[in-house]
């Protein structure tokens, strides 16, 4: 599986959207996350709360995105530093794979 692959598969898996082959292009998959992130800041912000959350996305970055930038460019920002985190977890999945457990 290439990283686009698994990028598009970890984001829709965060914001129950199907990871179709069309969200592997890295410039389609931050428009639609941006799209979900603006519906959900309209609907139910606790939820992104939580999505942000479960990504690990840094709290002052969020605070400062949801603070200080205009409201139309927040859902594209977010989508960004998303993207951005799920990325760098992806690099230390690579680095550090998962022991496969034997007999003890």
């Amino acid at each position: 599986m290439n990283t686009s692959t698994e990028l598009a598969q970890m984001a829709a898996q965060q914001f129950d959207l199907v990871a179709s082959e069309e969200l592997w292009d890295a410039t389609k998959l931050r428009n639609t996350l941006a799209v979900r992130i603006s519906w959900l800041l309209d609907h139910r912000f606790e939820e992104l709360l939580g999505v942000l959350y479960r990504v690990d996305v840094r709290e002052g970055d969020a605070k400062r995105i949801l603070g200080f930038a205009p409201k139309d460019e927040i859902p594209i920002l977010l989508a960004n530093l998303i993207l951005d985190k799920l990325r760098e977890k992806l690099v230390y999945r690579k680095m550090y794979p998962p022991e496969i457990q034997g007999d003890w």
